[in-house]
């Protein structure tokens, strides 16, 4: 399942994937002409299934890419709502003077009915910018 931010709304549009066991969680979050200010984007989203993430990329999007330096957090929660405290412990999804950056090799548990949400925690230049995770339901 995709999902991705609408800013006009401020929630999450998703579509859904044919594929039963991989499937892609991303957020876009997009600015325009502005750089992207630290702050939570997504509104919560609530996991329908047990699953693993198991992958994920973060890359700044505009239609030149800009090399950004960039931090995300991805926080997560058993009941409403998820806070800082609750990021999850990995190395932070990060761009640093760069336009993508990726990492595998992950497996970081997520029970079904967990709250998920997402945090820029600093940008510097990215106007754009797409966190995708892929997770392997469980």
């Amino acid at each position: 399942m995709a999902r991705v931010f609408n800013p006009f709304t401020g929630k999450l549009d998703y579509t859904t994937t044919k594929d039963v066991d991989v499937e892609s969680m991303s957020i876009t979050i997009n600015w325009g002409w502005w750089v992207i200010v630290a702050g939570q984007y997504g509104g919560y989203f609530k996991m329908p299934y047990a699953c693993t993430i198991t992958w994920r990329i973060l890359s700044e999007g505009s239609s030149t890419p800009i090399s950004s330096t960039t931090t995300m957090d991805v926080w997560k929660k058993s009941s409403f709502y998820p806070t800082v405290a609750d990021a999850l412990v990995w190395t932070d999804p990060s761009l640093a003077g760069a336009t993508n950056n990726s990492e595998t090799g992950l497996s970081i548990a997520v029970t079904a009915g967990d709250w998920i949400t997402f945090n820029v925690v600093s940008n510097i230049g990215a106007k754009i910018l797409t966190l995708q995770l892929n997770i392997t339901k469980t």
